[in-house]
């Protein structure tokens, strides 16, 4: 492969097309799956059935949720806008990307010319999305669920303060308080279970098609050089390092609230 580097960055294009497919459907059947936990989740964080008790702590993580949920909206979109942008800019190397299969090639330039306005707004806009949905369904739900533990916790700490510096606060109230945060931390914890089973399989294909293709798209880019059409496959390649760091990173935030 590498005595034809040209032919060979192009056949291993190809092979990522089809691969880029077949993971972008994979997702949509993984997140159909998953529609009735996911539905069960989200409504658990934008309902109230666990609280601080204090409705300005509440309205101040729901603020959180929104800025940070709003943020990756923002950067899903961008990158969409991104890639239209690359793919649009006239490269040689794009153009030989985008060419006709071997099959329609003798349909001539008018074909030529519809097969490429096709793959550069289909690729953007019909294949990124599908990615961006995983990785934002993902994001939302632990950033929900994050938030409604810090509600949690700030309520356990509260009876904590509250059972040394009030004098009134009796034991049958103390009773009574405990007993029902233990019933929120119960409904959380099943809630927990379906969100680790949704991230849990969700992960699966990212990380494994994260390995695949982030190497894909760093042979092209050697073998094509410094152009447009290579920094969007370098764009692409850090959307899948993103998409990897970002959930592993949430994860890992996610269990240092929990200790």
């Amino acid at each position: 492969m590498h005595n034809q580097k040209d032919d060979s960055a192009l056949v291993v294009f190809d092979g990522l097309k089809l691969f880029i497919y077949f993971v972008a459907v994979s997702k949509m059947l993984v997140l159909s799956h998953l529609q009735k936990p996911i539905t069960v989740i989200r409504n658990f964080f934008t309902g109230n059935s666990v609280n601080s008790g204090n409705q300005d702590i509440d309205e101040l993580e729901q603020r959180k949720f929104n800025r940070y949920a709003r943020t990756i909206m923002k950067l899903s979109i961008g990158l969409v806008l991104v890639n239209i942008v690359a793919f649009s800019v006239p490269n040689t190397v794009t153009e030989k990307a985008l060419a006709l299969p071997p099959l329609l090639q003798g349909f001539g330039q008018p074909m030529l010319s519809i097969f490429r306005c096709l793959a550069i707004n289909c690729m953007p806009l019909g294949i990124v999305p599908r990615f961006l949905t995983n990785f934002t369904t993902v994001a939302t739900l632990l950033l929900g669920m994050r938030a409604k533990l810090r509600m949690l916790a700030y309520r356990y700490a509260q009876l904590l303060v509250r059972s040394r510096t009030d004098a009134e606060y009796t034991l049958d109230r103390i009773n009574r308080d405990i007993r029902e945060i233990l019933d929120q931390q119960l409904e959380y914890w099943r809630v927990l279970r379906e969100l680790k089973d949704v991230v849990g399989k969700m992960f699966f294909l990212v990380h494994y098609s994260s390995i695949l293709a982030v190497g894909a798209f760093l042979f092209i880019a050697q073998h094509t050089g410094v152009n447009i059409f290579s920094a969007s496959l370098a764009s692409g390649a850090g959307f899948f390092l993103l998409e990897h760091y970002f959930q592993c990173r949430m994860v890992d935030t996610f269990q240092d609230e929990v200790t």
